[in-house]
């Protein structure tokens, strides 16, 4: 399949890196993200450049992990379906060697590498865990391994076994049936929540304001009540770390930084670096050349108009 042919494929089904999303266990998406985009009221994921470096760096990490255990790799091209439930996935590699496990490759940063365990266990995050999961179940195969590379030193590269857990996948086939016919089939808006999928959605379904204020019915005004409390604690709480904030700064003093059983606190001053106003940098060569009017012409020509977005704002009641 071309890359456009997988994606009109992918809207019958829940993919197996949206699982995840949909039992809220994704850092990167939730169960809005995905109901918007198999509905058709959101566009599919844009192609980042996160998913990018992912995709070129996906060959030669499964070169080095068949080189590091011994064992030949396939690759899947299409898609496959599960055959009774709205469950799809494209797994990186399945071994072809003898063994009856498949592949799944991530490139991640080192700065995650306390988010996985001991290597060939299935301590891995909750995420990439489903991922594996719906594979194997689309797949019938044992085992799967997980491969991330933390950076380009040996001992980066690194592997992690899952075992099948066919309660598991009772589970997620329940999950993904349950949300499909709920959600997708039946049209019905997943619960509102503070994800950024919601916000997305919202921010695109609701763009300008176009009718008066009107007044909360009882049922809102719950909602509203709670959001009200939510944000007074939220406010006591930072103020209260603000002031914990202060003390440990004035603990440091002069020094860089203050060690203890809870970790380290530093208290660095950044570097210096320039700062241009190039708005009045341009106004000022303006006013310096022969013709001031074909200056400002050209500031013109490279002036555009930035739409406003809508602005959440509380006013509290008198």
């Amino acid at each position: 399949m071309d890359r456009e042919e997988w994606l009109r494929e992918r809207m019958k089904g829940i993919g197996g890196s949206e699982m995840a999303a949909i039992l809220g266990l994704s850092p990167w998406q939730g169960p809005h993200d995905i109901w918007a985009r198999k509905t058709g009221r959101m566009p599919e994921q844009e192609d980042t450049f996160r998913f990018k470096v992912g995709r070129l760096f996906e060959a030669p990490i499964a070169q080095l992990y068949c080189d590091r255990e011994k064992v030949s790799l396939a690759r899947i091209d299409g898609l496959i379906k599960h055959p009774t439930a709205p469950i799809v996935g494209t797994p990186d590699r399945l071994i072809v060697s003898g063994k009856n496990r498949g592949v799944e490759i991530k490139t991640s940063s080192p700065a995650f590498r306390h988010q996985w365990g001991e290597e060939y266990t299935d301590d891995v995050p909750a995420y990439y865990l489903i991922q594996c999961a719906t594979y194997m179940m689309l797949t019938g195969m044992d085992e799967w391994d997980l491969v991330p590379l933390f950076g380009f030193n040996e001992r980066d590269l690194m592997v992690f076994r899952i075992k099948r857990d066919v309660e598991l996948e009772s589970m997620l086939i329940e999950e993904a049936t349950n949300f499909w016919n709920r959600y997708v089939l039946g049209n019905e808006q997943p619960p509102i929540t503070g994800s950024d999928g919601c916000t997305r959605y919202i921010t695109r379904r609701y763009p300008k304001n176009t009718l008066d204020v009107r007044d909360a019915d009882e049922e809102e005004t719950k909602t509203i009540t709670a959001l009200v409390k939510a944000r007074q604690d939220t406010q006591y709480a930072e103020s209260i770390e603000k002031d914990y904030e202060n003390q440990v700064k004035a603990m440091i003093g002069e020094r860089e930084g203050i060690w203890s059983v809870s970790g380290k606190f530093t208290w660095k001053k950044a570097k210096d670096r320039p700062v241009v106003d190039w708005e009045k940098a341009a106004w000022g060569l303006v006013n310096i050349l022969p013709d001031p009017d074909e200056g400002k012409k050209i500031v013109e020509a490279n002036t555009t108009t930035k739409e406003g977005s809508r602005v959440f704002r509380y006013s509290p009641a008198r």
